[in-house]
């Protein structure tokens, strides 16, 4: 799990995505929201699970979902860890050497 945070804010950081992050058109939007029912239907149907509770969804600018995942690190990570994490990530070529995400 920490490991796919970590990963996703370096894909945030490095990837411009302005049709996912704010400046997205209201039919984008509702693409996106729709996409997401799709997923999670597909996902109960290769688990044969139900969803039994309302999943939260929505759409978020990149600054916010920047402040929530660097929140959640925080909370998760010490700082040595986050160090031997961005060690571990460079040296399997998933995270760039310009990345620092310390």
């Amino acid at each position: 799990m920490r490991v796919r945070i970590l990963l996703l804010i370096a894909l945030l950081s490095a990837a411009p995505l302005p049709w996912l992050f704010g400046s997205a058109t209201r039919q984008q939007r509702e693409a996106l929201l729709a996409l997401s029912e799709s997923v999670l239907d597909r996902i109960s149907q290769i688990r044969q699970l139900e969803v039994k509770t309302p999943v939260a969804r929505g759409i978020r600018s990149r600054d916010q979902v920047r402040s929530y995942l660097l929140e959640r690190i925080e909370k998760e990570y010490p700082p040595e860890q986050m160090l031997a994490e961005e060690i571990a990530l460079k040296t399997l070529g998933l995270l760039p050497d310009e990345i620092d995400l310390m």
